[in-house]
């Protein structure tokens, strides 16, 4: 603009005045508008929303220090580094009479000529990109990009390390039939290091047994966790199996959570097992758990203190 305001003759100081004056303002709603167009990231009361709330702060700032530097040193860096250009004998030359702009004022004319049909057009591609957003994925992040999959297995409460280990073994002669199985890691009785951020990692526990697949590809990879649910299912039947990919976006351990609140824990856990039992039942479930697990065996001593005076038992 300011390289054009020289070939008509202005100097650079007017230039200069007269590229911040018809710029700024433009440029300023634009850029409000486009920080207002990340406003719901950075209000969302969710957990995404707490993931994701820097990218609102950071877009904000940035575009709003890029519109003060457009503004005021853009002009300023013209003033300095364009020169003024004689002047053309031509003077009263029409600087728009090329061939582009020939193009451009005839595509204009031809438009405001037909502007019903173009209307027309502009309103069935519209409603065109509004039936193609009912196509997209309804998700906030998208699923993993990565190759790899997590496998747990839950023996019932109490089980020995001895016992984990025997599940470990029989599962990882399933992986080594595998042949989009790359290779993989077994961890009995603890969860794996975090090797991933958004990892979900499991405490220590004997009757825990996590494996971590590197399949071949993304496409590899779908298809080992359908055969290994199916393995769990039929060949595995005393574990709780589950099957995780390393997804994109903020750790959880279900995305799905039903909870249970109540006085008395036997009435919570008939309630419980009924509410599991109906989600099991939805055919678009998989890897429905609960984390009270099974009863674990116990023994509650009561000690006689007369007795125990009387035998010198010690406190």
């Amino acid at each position: 603009m300011m390289a054009r305001k020289l070939e008509e003759g202005w100097d650079r100081l007017q230039a200069a005045t007269f590229a911040y004056r018809a710029t700024a303002f433009p440029m300023l709603t634009g850029t409000l508008s486009t920080i207002l167009g990340f406003l719901p990231v950075g209000l969302a009361k969710s957990s995404a929303g707490e993931y994701t709330a820097a990218i609102f702060q950071v877009v904000g700032i940035s575009l709003i220090l890029s519109w003060l530097g457009a503004v005021t040193f853009t002009p300023y860096l013209g003033y300095l580094i364009l020169k003024p250009k004689p002047a053309s004998p031509d003077k009263h030359r029409d600087l728009y009479d090329s061939v582009f702009y020939t193009r451009l004022r005839h595509w204009v004319i031809v438009c405001l000529t037909h502007r019903n049909k173009v209307i027309a057009a502009t309103i069935l591609l519209f409603a065109f990109g509004v039936w193609t957003l009912t196509k997209l994925p309804q998700q906030f992040f998208p699923l993993s990009n990565r190759p790899e999959l997590i496998v747990d297995l839950w023996s019932p409460e109490g089980s020995a390390f001895e016992q984990s280990e025997a599940v470990a073994k029989r599962m990882e002669a399933v992986f080594a039939k595998d042949p989009d199985i790359v290779h993989y890691a077994s961890y009995i009785g603890e969860g794996t290091p975090r090797f991933f951020l958004l990892i979900v990692q499991q405490l220590a526990n004997t009757n825990l047994v996590e494996f971590v697949l590197m399949t071949k590809n993304n496409a590899a990879r779908e298809q080992v966790m359908q055969r290994i649910r199916q393995a769990i299912a039929t060949d595995f039947p005393e574990v709780r199996g589950r099957i995780m990919r390393l997804n994109i976006g903020p750790p959880m351990d279900y995305p799905v959570l039903f909870r249970v609140f109540g006085d008395h824990a036997e009435t919570v856990r008939s309630i419980a097992d009924r509410v599991t039992d109906i989600v099991r039942a939805n055919p678009h479930t998989v890897d429905v758990n609960d984390d009270w697990h099974e009863n674990r065996p116990s023994i509650l001593l009561e000690l006689d203190q007369a007795g125990r005076v009387l035998l010198a038992f010690p406190q």
